[in-house]
């Protein structure tokens, strides 16, 4: 049943765009005070690339959630 439920997952591809990681990183900086971790970032690029919601009790997704006006369900 666990293997049905994981192969019924909807996949998207991750497309890394290097030069919005560092203007996401750069505006969370300005705003925060402190750096986020890559994959944070990188999971966040890729929910907007792909229009998805984002559930998460990170403190660093939420924040980039609130800088960008995403919606991030926690």
């Amino acid at each position: 049943d666990i293997l049905k439920l994981l192969k019924a997952i909807h996949k998207c591809n991750l497309t890394i765009d290097w030069n919005e990681i560092i203007e996401l990183q750069i505006n969370f900086i300005k705003k925060n005070g402190y750096y986020v971790g890559i994959p944070d970032l990188i999971i966040f690029q890729n929910a907007r690339q792909n229009n998805l919601r984002l559930y998460s009790f990170d403190k660093d997704i939420i924040r980039l959630c609130e800088l960008y006006h995403y919606s991030c369900l926690n």
